[in-house]
């Protein structure tokens, strides 16, 4: 078939049985409610470089490499079982129907889903290649196969089943959600408007990136390694083993609203760029506990010098537990951090240490500030209590009967 539409009527069949009879298909439609039935050796071929489509037939696969061009699913079924190859410059497309993975899929081309069912239990590998599901879609995803990524996955409008190795890169929209572990080696984007669920967790190795482009992250977060950048919301706990918390495109705000766990290996970058939270320098706003530990670094944004009694509260808490094992300033000298009950603040000045340093000593024994100031007001006292005025000498009086 070349083109056009090959429509087989509900109850009619369409059967080949030439041994030598072989079925190709170039481009156009083949549907209908009817049957199209291969025997006695014949075969059916994908050739050419055209545009297949099926609309209400029921198709299955074996081992199927997919050439040069794109098949369609608008109505009907499509069955793959064992080995299905989809080659760069391929398409694939769900628009319809029930699509059913029953081995490996391996896709170097695009695989976009609007529509219809996607099921079965077989793997699914982006090696390379592109997968869309935009924010529209009315996919009913069940495929429960592992999905290994080092292509491009666009996801957006539903939950996705299976766990997800990802090594590549995958946009984050709007309404997602994640119901099995995520393993990010790559990069993560949350864009502006999402808060993508990772109902198993999001755990982040070898290099990985997540970034929040505005977006949120809803679930425990663990970056054993690589970075977390940009401006947005973790609803739940963020653990960074070794990896660096790095907020804003320089420069932004992060919100936790669980708990901040850092260790020695950590490194949280802080850049200052002007007088205003969140957008002139670095935020990291933690709802929960701050347990800190690990490497502060502190830099200038944009040239930025700041000015003396200039202060900058780049980390607030509802508690805090340990401190920055490490300081770096690096071109900005004089700065001191100075720590309180709720936030963290760099602070610009002569007399910053001095305030950083009672500030730390009120924090870990208030008892011995007061006592020392109540000891020396006493002292004080004393100091200035007048002699008693010694009596004078008064002359003898004899009283006489």
């Amino acid at each position: 078939q070349a083109g056009g539409v090959l429509s087989i009527p509900a109850g009619a069949s369409l059967d080949m049985t030439n041994p030598a009879g072989v079925f190709s298909w170039i481009d156009g439609t083949i549907g209908g409610a009817g049957s199209l039935n291969f025997a006695n050796g014949s075969t059916f071929n994908f050739s050419g470089t055209g545009d297949r489509v099926i609309d209400g037939l029921n198709f299955s696969f074996s081992n199927l490499v997919l050439p040069n061009g794109s098949l369609t699913l608008r109505s009907g079924s499509l069955s793959l079982n064992g080995t299905t190859t989809l080659p760069a410059g391929v398409d694939l497309n769900l628009e319809g129907g029930t699509l059913t993975n029953n081995g490996p899929m391996s896709v170097a081309g695009n695989f976009s889903l609007s529509g219809g069912a996607f099921g079965g239990n077989g793997a699914l590998s982006m090696n390379g290649g592109s997968l869309s599901l935009p924010s529209t879609n009315t996919v009913a995803w069940t495929n429960t196969g592992a999905l290994t990524n080092t292509g491009t996955l666009s996801l957006a409008g539903t939950t996705i089943t299976n766990a997800i190795d990802n090594q590549g890169t995958i946009n984050l929209g709007t309404g997602l959600t994640f119901g099995q572990a995520v393993t990010n080696s790559g990069t993560l984007v949350a864009n502006s408007g999402s808060s993508t669920v990772f109902s198993g967790g999001l755990t982040q190795t070898n290099g990985g990136t997540l970034q929040l482009n505005g977006g949120g992250v809803n679930g425990n977060v663990s970056i054993s390694n690589g970075m977390i950048t940009g401006t947005g919301t973790i609803t739940g706990d963020l653990v960074v083993g070794t990896a660096t918390l790095a907020p804003g495109f320089s420069p932004g705000a992060i919100t936790v609203t669980g708990n901040l766990v850092m260790n020695t290996s950590s490194v949280l970058n802080v850049e200052l760029g002007g007088l205003t939270q969140g957008t002139q320098y670095d935020w990291i706003n933690v709802q929960g506990a701050a347990n800190l530990a690990g490497t502060l670094n502190v830099t200038s944004y944009n040239g930025y010098v700041p000015t003396t009694g200039s202060e900058y509260t780049f980390l607030n808490f509802a508690s805090r537990v340990g401190d920055f094992n490490t300081v770096n300033l690096n071109t900005l000298s004089g700065l001191s951090v100075v720590a309180s009950a709720g936030w963290l603040k760099l602070v610009q000045g002569s007399t910053a240490a001095a305030t950083a340093a009672l500030t730390q000593t009120l924090q870990t024994n208030p008892v011995l500030v007061i006592e020392d100031r109540l000891d020396t007001a006493v002292d004080a006292a004393v100091q200035l209590k007048p002699e008693p005025t010694p009596a004078k000498d008064q002359p003898d009086v004899e009283v006489c009967p």
